[in-house]
């Protein structure tokens, strides 16, 4: 594996320590429902995209990395409203009459 790949392999296990101290619970927690991990998936596609769009007004001179950011700012926006259409078709019923429907 490269220098590259390790580093990424080490924040992963670093991330996943933290959520776990943060949290209590790791990915493999089971009470979560579909609806609610793409949910979550949708919200951080969105916040990364913010993040990106405040690194772009910072870098504005930098035009390699405006590319970079324009690219994955606009993959992580469809990606969002790809979730967007699973949230809504997930969506948990809530009122039982909707049950017989």
């Amino acid at each position: 594996m490269s220098d590259s790949e390790e580093r990424l392999i080490q924040r992963i296990r670093d991330r996943a320590d933290e959520g776990l101290l943060i949290n209590g619970i790791t990915m493999e927690c089971t009470d979560l429902s579909l609806y609610e991990w793409l949910l979550n998936a949708c919200e951080e596609c969105l916040d990364l995209a913010l993040y990106l769009e405040r690194v772009d007004a910072i870098n504005a001179h930098d035009d390699v990395l405006q590319l970079f950011i324009e690219t994955y700012r606009n993959i992580l926006i469809d990606a969002a409203m790809q979730l967007e259409f699973f949230v809504t078709k997930y969506t948990p019923i809530t009122d039982d009459a909707d049950m017989n429907k």
